[in-house]
């Protein structure tokens, strides 16, 4: 069973909703050797058009 339906199961098999969330922690890369394993882009989809731009360009 995934970790996010380990709390109430019976609420994600009925519900059709997507969550999502992205966490970056500043890490000290001194003496690690770094390899890209992905490469991914991320996308903000709004219906809202005046959501779609980040707030200073409002």
């Amino acid at each position: 069973m995934p970790f996010f339906e380990a709390g109430n199961r019976s609420r994600y098999s009925t519900t059709t909703s997507l969550e999502a969330g992205l966490v970056t922690l500043p890490v000290p890369d001194e003496g690690l050797d770094i390899v890209e394993l992905a490469h991914d882009e991320l996308l903000y989809v709004t219906a809202d058009s005046a959501r779609a731009h980040p707030a200073h360009h409002r």
